[in-house]
């Protein structure tokens, strides 16, 4: 018996109601949860889900499982000619040592004048673990961290300037909007700490990491008790991620062309049909590729009041997948 359940992922929110839009049969294979779903029309379906899974069938399974990987991921951009901050990875265990080659990933130090550096989980998402790390005291304590949950992390330069989400489907942009950090605002009587507190609450049960109060009290030179005035901001940097409390800005169907074409061309340097690609503009109007996601989430299109495109996309995925030829079905 299927039990009724309130949460829905958005994926397979977005597909029912795309199925529902194009008359296709939309059936649930995880008890009314939406992680496992069939689609069905026309004597041929597919079953796909959401959380790991990628929901979008039109990506192949070698292209979203490199898309997975970030430090790979760059190294293909990369010999593409396509601009991607340099990365360093670090492996966490000894668990698979035997499976590779010695090398510098197993060293690691880094020089102090290469700090600041930006790191997180090389197979992670939604903002997981997105750090800024000062020295190298701090990064064996990140790594303690985050190897309760990753075996391999990478670290980059920290690049400054403006960071965009651009969609990506069947060769062609279809939105971008900008991410920005969250920020703490002071009320005039909380103390630092107890804002940091209530920030972090919201990702209780969601799998998605906490703010490190080390960190975010080192970046602005604060102590736990500090109590900000009425209107006091202070940014928590690294976490642009809408998943992880980032915010959006500036959406638009309209991509401007270098950011469309670099897009573009990430997108296919990986093979993919879907994607979501993250863009820096830094300062000095440079161009870089900072994530390649096989498996996009579109959430943030509610946050801007187009649950409908959302709908809209995942109809013409759905019809891409099935107007392509196909297998016999079983």
């Amino acid at each position: 018996m299927e039990k009724t359940v309130n949460y829905l992922p958005e994926k397979a929110a977005y597909a029912r109601d795309a199925c529902v839009a194009l008359g296709y049969d939309y059936e649930d294979l995880n008890h009314g949860n939406g992680y496992c779903f069939r689609i069905s029309a026309r004597g041929q379906f597919f079953v796909t889900g959401a959380g790991p899974i990628c929901a979008y069938p039109i990506n192949n399974a070698s292209a979203f499982g490199v898309s997975q990987d970030k430090y790979h991921t760059g190294s293909i951009l990369n010999h593409a000619g396509i601009a991607s901050p340099p990365s360093r990875l670090l492996f966490l265990t000894d668990s698979h040592k035997e499976l590779r080659n010695e090398g510098p990933e197993n060293d690691h130090n880094i020089a102090p004048e290469h700090y600041p550096v930006f790191a997180k989980p090389n197979r992670g998402s939604k903002g997981d673990f997105a750090e800024i790390i000062y020295d190298q005291d701090h990064l064996s304590r990140y790594c303690e961290r985050v190897v309760k949950k990753y075996d391999t992390v990478i670290v980059q330069p920290v690049l400054q300037g403006r960071e965009f989400r651009v969609l990506c489907l069947n060769d062609s942009c279809r939105f971008i909007y900008q991410r920005q950090s969250p920020a703490l605002i002071g009320d005039g009587h909380s103390l630092i700490r107890e804002l940091l507190d209530r920030f972090n609450n919201q990702f209780q049960y969601t799998g998605i990491s906490p703010v490190d109060d080390v960190s975010f009290l080192r970046c602005h030179q604060l102590t736990r008790d500090y109590i900000p005035e009425a209107g006091e901001r202070y940014e928590i940097t690294g976490r642009t991620n809408v998943f992880a409390g980032g915010t959006i800005s500036h959406f638009s169907e309209v991509v401007p062309e270098p950011i469309a074409a670099i897009s573009i061309k990430a997108t296919q340097a990986l093979n993919l049909s879907i994607s979501g690609v993250d863009v820096l503009e830094d300062k000095a109007g440079k161009l870089h590729i900072l994530e390649v996601n096989g498996n996009p989430s579109i959430a943030g299109l509610e946050t801007v009041g187009r649950r409908d495109l959302a709908v809209d996309l995942w109809k013409e995925v759905i019809e891409t997948f099935f107007n392509r030829p196909q297998p016999p079905t079983r």
